[in-house]
């Protein structure tokens, strides 16, 4: 039996600070499929973490992130460590927005345990949203987080790159 995290809601000026994130980010994506998951995410900003969760009362890592996606029509795999092994790698120098970055889970000995999308990635940070056990869906530098820099395994891009398109 797993135990229920127990989330207390984020504040109404956190929630708004995070919405202010994404809308700067918004201004620097050109991909409209990636500006659709950037915008489509924040009306989630908040939304408690839910063990196994998938819906708007609450979701897991995975079940967020791949709620954003199937948004847009793109299924993808229902767990962290089965999301990695789709896509494209993608060196952590080279992330950009709509990428899923991957980390070490807790209490894992190695392998997959947490996904989240990238939002923003420059020479001097890289934002993700994700689901926090602790505090729900939430935007975060990772490269500012200690947590996350000695967790972080990977990078995949599952988009599909618009210049390579066929029409």
């Amino acid at each position: 039996m797993h135990k229920r995290h127990v989330v207390r809601k984020a504040d109404s000026t956190a929630i708004k600070k995070e919405k202010f994130i994404l809308e700067k980010a918004l201004t620097n994506v050109a991909d409209t499929v990636v500006e659709g998951l950037i915008s489509f995410s924040k009306q989630y900003l908040g939304t408690p973490y839910r063990y196994s969760g998938s819906t708007s009362s609450g979701f897991d890592c995975s079940g967020f992130v791949g709620h954003l996606f199937k948004s847009k029509g793109l299924e993808l795999p229902r767990s962290s460590s089965a999301m990695a092994k789709v896509g494209e790698s993608v060196e952590k120098g080279s992330l950009k927005p709509g990428d899923l970055v991957f980390f070490k889970g807790r209490g894992r000995r190695s392998g997959v345990g947490h996904v989240g999308m990238v939002v923003q990635a420059n020479d001097s940070s890289v934002l993700m949203v994700h689901s926090s056990t602790s505090r729900g869906v939430v935007v975060e530098d990772i490269t500012k987080s200690a947590y996350f820099k000695k967790r972080f395994i990977k990078a995949k891009r599952v988009m599909p790159d618009p210049s390579t398109s066929k029409n």
